[in-house]
């Protein structure tokens, strides 16, 4: 879709609503981890090219096939097309048959959701930060700077070394955890194939 610069904003959510199928969201708490599987099911058509030096096949998203054309369907689209070799299943293909890719992706997430966060807590973390590994303080040192400085901790209370360490350590171990990145997982491969009744 970013390559095409034809297609509109709304043809682009069209195409979208024709492929994919539905979305399951879990959570896996023990990586902390969301893992979304999309569902495809993507209407196509598989052609043989008419040229004899042609060596290939074409398939390409089309809207799947019914007895009318719905009002308001997209016009297949050919730039979302692929170039294959020869099948059985493409020279078998007629017009009373329609086929859909079957496929799910499973994609592993460690930002969909993250602990909140006030302005104030930012601000502490990164002057920490800032003290601690440019300036290179230790946490007593920028303790009693916030102390001069009439800071308090985000409880109120009066800033020791114990409590910078432990806004510098949760908060770069929480970066850490929302920072995680998982490969997709393609899965569940397999292709459809209806035949249509026509219409009298």
């Amino acid at each position: 879709m970013n390559g095409n610069r034809e297609l509109s904003e709304q043809m682009k959510k069209e195409l979208l609503k024709l492929i994919i199928e539905k979305i399951s969201v879990e959570y896996d708490t023990n990586q902390m981890i969301h893992i979304l599987t999309i569902f495809f099911k993507i209407p196509v058509f598989i052609q043989e090219g008419n040229d004899v030096n042609m060596k290939t096949s074409r398939v390409s998203v089309t809207p799947p096939k019914a007895g009318r054309k719905a009002k308001n369907q997209i016009e297949p689209v050919d730039t979302y097309s692929t170039v294959t070799k020869p099948s059985s299943l493409a020279r078998k293909s007629s017009a009373s048959k329609g086929y859909s890719l079957r496929v799910s992706v499973e994609l592993k997430s460690s930002n969909l959701w993250s602990p909140p966060y006030s302005p104030y807590q930012q601000e502490l973390f990164g002057i920490i930060t800032k003290f601690h590994e440019v300036d290179g303080l230790n946490f007593k040192q920028i303790s009693d700077w916030l102390i001069a400085n009439q800071y308090q901790t985000p409880r109120g209370k009066t800033f020791t070394q114990s409590h910078c360490w432990s806004i510098y350590k949760k908060k770069n171990t929480s970066i850490e955890r929302f920072s995680r990145e998982y490969e997709p997982i393609i899965k569940d491969m397999s292709i459809d194939v209806v035949n249509y009744v026509p219409l009298d």
